[in-house]
């Protein structure tokens, strides 16, 4: 052992996995710590130097470094005298300290530390005043937890005040050495731990994520990417948590663990948790372990159960429980425990982390030390988890969260960490509360949900009803025309005279207040006038569709119990043998043309209107006047609606579309449009009536709006007198915003939606440009006097932008279902916030959630989340994507159940030809294998509802063949699956199982593709890696020539251009795609005769202008560049190429090599080995297998002019790249062991250069392809 080493020894677990994260991002401030305050009073600079010294000889692990490198495992070597930097420096002349400080702690930061070079730590002071300096200790995580640094620093200051008095250090008894922990965990029997940890973990099969989380596993972060945010309880608050604590015998580090829990489940939407918990790690039976300094602690999962029917103190007591049941087995590495774990192998364990630091800066780190005084500390340090959490305790109690910005938004964040802080209040303050009873969302969270955003009163006249509104414009101008239909016009006077008619004649029928009156006729002028006729008596009207099957039309009498019917046109003969009083609006000319005499209130009944029920039935709507009246108001508020504005009613009146339509332009004393009975669907007839009428309003279904769009493109005719469309009632393709302003230039496109539970509709939303990144046109904000939130299981409100029901309320909720008592109370339920006595809110069933702006975001059905072969399935989703097909005009996707009882996806799609090959081969393109279909449906059309909205319940059922073992059907399929037996050494392989699970490698795979009479890409086989997948594929005639290669399934946001290894092909980077999966869209390089081995070969010069000009079609997408050892030299070329053009480059990635030096003269290393051995050698680093003697000529040949041109290309003379360049390198590559200095040869190629390691040997790229995807994400974040 060399005279300055003192000992050498093992590391514990966490120290091997904080060593390899930071040897893996060289350059980043990976666990670098800072702790800093100021120091006041007259400082001894000297005694204070001399006194951290005296601690540094003191404690072994503080002399401390490691060795890694040749090693086959690393080790911690401690040197014998080591002395801490120390530096000081007089600001007490400038004026900008703060400015000055924070560029110090940043250039700190940026420094990093040398992990074989003692000591891991160093000191800064710096003099802003004659008693008054800025001091931060910067340390390396590896080398102590927070309870030895609370030690180091009290030993630090106390040898300082002895120094300053005494002039000689402090007698203290010799701490035990880190040396000696880690004997104890080498000795100790892991077989209770393994045991524990299987039994703890049993049935936890994913970790817990966030909702909110844009990304997906640990250690992605580092640099700039990573954000840290605190906020502190005052003394008060922080007095009154630990009091409760202590009465009730949980620790502090109980409440702070229970807090993030809560808020975890709620940000998640699982009633049972898993995080990280970091434990002290202290075996008691140690002796000394408490004097003792060093890295002891571990980090292991908590799982917590949310059940809000405990009490508070009963919930703590658990999870107190539960903390001391996993302490007792905190010696076991996370690696072994994710090991023991039923979660998914190449997935974490948790990807949030809380450390409760238990070692508080008492009033001895703040006392008087010889005359100075350490105050306003602060501290920082990064850390590999996208969200982790530290609480300190003390006087005042103190949260800190840290973030990757690319995982979280800001906002998102600083809500989390405030949320964070009013749950450890709340729950610390009232621990004999049930659990249910403390909100997450709560304070100025809860004011901005609850109240800002729905503080929407509007001062209109509600005590008014919806025939007063055209009583009133007969009043204004009795001359006017109000109703245009088949049947004529009518004059606002004429109207309101025949509507009066029509009140004279129902109460002669007997019809009283409060009665229900069917209205059975098409649509006319005189349907309007029975409408306010029905309510003019006192009634509620029931629209009853004349084209409705009968036995639905019967079922509806009966269940309205209606006193009469309304009849015209086909409604007559709809109703003909009613058994109750039918009038005929034909003969209603002979009554009375004055008002009838019967007050009507605005809360009695305007109408009830059936909408489908899950029972196959349908369910009566029962809605007063207020609240129609109150969404009237709004609509010709909003939309300044007004005499001249002409509404085509193209929605069936059973739909309450109709009513917005009908009555907006009675109470704006515009003028209502219908359709001709008998042309009611008739888009044709729509256009002409938009021309001949001159119509301004458009309010409908989406489907319709379609209807119509297809109509004008098929006449070419604009309807240019439009200057609003209104969508309601279904999901508006994308795309329809800009049909509609292309076909109707100048008008303006809204988004409204709502429930017929409610006012016609509850929100809107103005859509201006579409956002490429949305995948639904956005829902909106409530309406003038109505209110909407997003609700989890338990009625609380769900926080920005974690999914919810959608609840509506306000004046315009319904009184409920018609005699359906317990339907209502199950849909219509106490509002849990009311501003009124009896305020309910309507359950809307709808998936949604709140933008940080407060605009509601649609994501689908409640009941459209499925879950196919154990993987929730969001229908939506899907439907989404197939929608962009060109050939796809509408879809719908469905989970329906074999024969065998197996729920399938079923993809229903309007299409002229159905083509299910095509379509999933495309769908396999964009989304993960398991969100394709298993059987498609061509439909002429989707089904409608008469109101226009889509109809599921009438889809056509699929056929599913029995699941047996799949044999080729097709003579392609036939040839295919041939092939592939012979390649793979079987008798017969099954067509729909995967090449790489029957046996397949990437050497096989060129074999494969080797079919005669066929040209197979490799990249072909890669994507549709089975027989019928590929022979789909092969079978649209596509020639797959294209030079880049789309692998993954995310098609949009920033892409990675990936250039083969020396003698690869393309596919190689299937596994890095699959990792990426919609992160990041991962395009490879398809390389002349490197896919197909009949091409030649071809140079750079000719590669890079070709991979550089396809890369344009990528657009103005954040670009990543990556190229792996022979692909480096390519990969350098195209990524100059794109920075000359402007692209927006983000980074170039070089991996497993590095350019010769300059001046180095291009030898070819292997010109004495021939092809063949050349292949064999490369196969030995893991590169190829089974190599036969044909294939080994041909790799090698490849490998040969791979590494000419490399060699070639950087003997030019090459102008520094501007764009960050990153050297990847593996831990165990021995082709760049060399890598401490060899990686250095980069910095010539560009002028901001770093290098990162990664576990792997030589081809980690393929072996590792999580490790490599996080630092492309880091690359892209920074």
């Amino acid at each position: 052992m060399p005279k300055n080493v003192e000992a050498v020894y093992p590391l514990s677990p966490l120290q091997q996995g904080l060593l390899f994260h930071t040897l893996s991002r060289p350059g980043e401030p990976t666990y670098f710590e800072q702790i800093r305050c100021v120091v006041t009073g007259p400082l001894d600079l000297a005694a204070f130097e001399q006194a951290w010294n005296w601690v540094v000889a003191r404690h072994p692990v503080l002399r401390t470094a490691f060795a890694w490198q040749k090693l086959r495992e690393p080790v911690q070597v401690v040197g014998r005298a080591v002395s801490v930097p120390f530096d000081w420096a007089d600001w007490r002349d400038r004026t900008d300290h703060a400015a000055a400080w924070e560029r110090l702690l940043r250039e700190d930061r940026e420094q990093g530390f040398d992990m074989a070079r003692a000591p891991l730590m160093r000191l800064v002071l710096r003099q802003i005043a004659d008693e008054e300096h800025l001091f931060v200790w910067s340390h390396h995580h590896i080398l102590l937890d927070g309870w030895s640094f609370g030690t180091v620093l009290h030993e630090a200051l106390s040898c300082y005040a002895a120094l300053v008095t005494d002039g000689t250090p402090p007698d203290l008894p010799a701490p035990r050495p880190f040396g000696d922990f880690i004997r104890y965990l080498t000795d100790r029997d892991p077989v209770a731990d393994t045991d524990f940890w299987r039994d703890y973990l049993a049935g936890f099969t994913a970790p817990t994520r966030l909702a909110v989380d844009r990304g997906q596993g640990v250690h992605e972060g580092g640099g700039d990417a990573e954000v840290t945010l605190s906020v502190t309880l005052d003394r008060e608050t922080s007095a009154l948590v630990q009091q409760n604590c202590a009465r009730l015998g949980v620790s502090l580090g109980a409440l702070a663990h229970a807090a993030w829990a809560r808020l975890l489940g709620a940000y998640s939407g699982e009633d049972e948790v898993l995080f990280g918990s970091t434990t002290a790690g202290r075996p008691p039976e140690l002796a000394g372990v408490e004097q003792m300094v060093g890295l002891f602690i571990n980090a292991v999962p908590l799982r917590v159960r949310i059940d809000p029917t405990q009490t508070v103190a009963q919930w703590l007591t658990e999870i107190q429980r539960d903390l001391f049941r996993t302490q007792g087995h905190q010696f076991t590495g996370l690696a072994r425990v994710t090991e023991l774990s039923e979660v998914e192998r190449g997935r974490p364990l948790f990807e949030t982390l809380l450390s409760f630091q238990n070692y508080p800066l008492d009033a001895g780190h703040t006392e008087s030390w010889a005359g100075i005084r350490l105050t306003d500390y602060g501290w920082s340090g990064p850390t590999n988890y996208p969200v982790a959490v530290r609480a300190f305790p003390g006087d005042e109690i103190m949260l800190v969260l840290t973030y990757y910005r690319h995982r979280l938004a800001d906002e998102t964040a600083e809500a989390m960490l405030d949320q964070l802080r009013l749950l450890v209040e709340h729950l610390g303050a009232a621990p004999d509360r049930p659990l249910g009873d403390v909100p997450v969302v709560a304070g100025r969270h809860a004011e901005t949900i609850l109240r800002d955003w729905n503080d929407t009163v509007r001062p209109y006249d509600l005590d008014r009803t919806l025939h007063g509104m055209a009583e009133r414009q007969a009043r204004l101008r009795p001359a006017a025309v109000a109703v245009v239909a088949g049947d004529g016009t009518l004059t606002y006077a004429e109207l309101d005279a025949r509507a009066n008619q029509v009140a004279h004649r129902l109460v002669g029928l007997g019809v009283r207040p409060g009665d229900r009156v069917g209205l059975c006729t098409d649509k006319s002028t005189a349907t309007v006038a029975a409408m306010l006729g029905v309510m003019k008596a006192g009634a509620a009207y029931v629209p009853l569709d004349p084209s409705y099957p009968a036995d639905r039309i019967a079922y509806m009498v009966g269940d309205a119990r209606l006193r009469a019917v309304v009849t015209w046109g086909s409604g007559t003969a709809a109703m003909r043998g009613a058994s109750l009083p039918l009038l005929a609006l034909e003969d209603v000319g002979d009554a009375s043309t004055a008002p009838v005499d019967v007050d009507v209130s605005p809360d009695d009944v305007a109408y009830v209107i059936y909408t489908s029920g899950s029972s196959g039935r349908p369910k009566g709507v029962v809605l007063d006047h207020r609240g129609r009246v109150n969404n009237i108001e709004d609509y010709c508020d909003r939309f300044a609606m007004g005499p001249d504005d002409r509404t085509l009613c193209v929605s069936s009146l059973s739909f309450d579309i109709s009513v917005c339509d009908v009555f907006q332009s009675l109470n704006s004393g515009g003028r209502l449009v219908f359709p001709h009975a008998g042309r009611e669907k008739d888009p044709e007839h729509w256009l002409d009536l938009i021309a001949a009428e001159g119509i301004t309003l458009w309010h409908s279904a989406p489907a319709l709006m379609d209807a119509l769009l297809d109509t004008v493109a098929d006449a070419g005719v604009r309807p240019d007198t439009l200057r609003l469309a209104v969508l309601d009632g279904d999901w508006i393709p994308l795309t329809q915003p800009d049909r509609v302003r292309a076909a109707s230039p100048g008008v303006a496109f809204v988004s409204a939606g709502g429930a017929t539970e409610l006012s016609v509709d509850s929100v809107t939303h103005p859509v201006g440009e579409v956002d490429p990144a949305w995948r639904s046109i956005p829902y909106g904000r409530p309406m003038a006097n109505q209110t909407a939130y997003v609700l989890d299981s338990r009625m609380e409100p769900a926080p920005v932008g974690v999914p919810g029901e959608l609840h509506l309320g306000g004046v315009g909720v319904a009184h409920g279902y018609l005699d359906r008592p317990e339907l209502t109370a199950e849909k219509f339920v106490p509002h849990p916030w009311p501003t009124r006595p009896g305020e309910r809110l309507y359950r809307t069933g709808d998936l949604a959630r709140f933008g940080h702006d407060g605009t509601i975001e649609l994501l689908g059905r409640i009941d459209f989340q499925v879950k196919i072969r154990g993987i929730r399935v969001e229908l939506g989703e899907i439907e989404a994507v197939l929608r962009e097909h060109p050939a796809v005009s509408a879809c719908l996707v469905s989970a329906a159940t074999d024969a065998a009882g197996d729920r399938r996806l079923v993809a229903h799609v309007v299409a002229e030809e159905l083509d299910a090959a095509g379509l999933r081969a495309w769908l396999r393109e964009r989304v993960p294998e398991h969100l394709v279909p298993e059987a498609f449906v061509r439909l002429d059309r989707l089904p409608l509802t008469a109101n226009g909205k889509v109809n599921r319940r009438d889809l056509p059922a699929p056929e599913f063949g029995r699941r047996v073992r799949a044999t080729a059907v097709t003579p392609l399929e036939t040839t295919l699956a041939t092939h592939w037996a012979g390649v793979l050494g079987r008798d017969e392989v099954d067509v729909e199982t995967s090449f790489f699970d029957l046996g397949g490698n990437s050497l096989k795979a060129l074999r494969a593709c080797r079919v005669p009479g066929l040209s197979v890409p490799i990249t072909a086989l890669y994507r549709y890696p089975t027989v019928r997948a590929l022979a789909e594929h092969l079978g649209q005639g596509r020639q797959d020539r294209d030079l880049l290669v789309r692998l993954s399934a995310a098609d949009r946001g920033s892409a990675v251009i990936c250039v083969p290894y020396g003698g690869g092909h393309a596919g190689v980077y299937q596994r890095l795609a699959d990792e990426a999966g919609d992160r990041l869209a991962v395009y490879a390089v398809r390389l002349p005769g490197h896919d197909d081995f009949a091409e030649a070969p071809r140079p750079i010069d000719v590669v890079a202008p070709a991979v550089a000009e396809a890369a344009r079609a990528l657009g103005g997408r954040p670009l990543l560049v990556y190229g792996h050892c022979g692909g480096v030299a390519l990969a350098t070329e195209v990524a100059r190429l794109l920075e000359r053009d402007g692209a927006d480059l983000r980074g170039l990635v070089v991996a497993a090599a590095y350019p010769p030096p300059a001046g180095h003269v291009p030898v070819d290393p292997f010109e004495s080995v021939s092809d063949v051995e050349l292949a064999e050698q490369f196969a030995k680093l893991g590169g190829f297998t089974d190599l036969s003697e044909e294939d080994a000529r041909v790799i090698g040949r490849l490998l040969r002019h791979d590494g000419d041109e490399a060699r070639r290309y950087f003997q030019r003379d090459l102008a520094p790249l501007s764009t960050s360049l990153t050297c990847l390198i593996g831990d165990t590559d021995p082709l760049t062991s060399d890598h401490e200095t060899g990686w250095h040869g980069w910095a010539r190629i560009a002028t901001r250069v770093r290098r990162a390691v990664v576990t792997g040997d030589h081809y980690f790229v393929r072996d590792q392809p999580a490790e490599v995807v996080d630092q492309l994400l880091s690359e892209v974040a920074s």
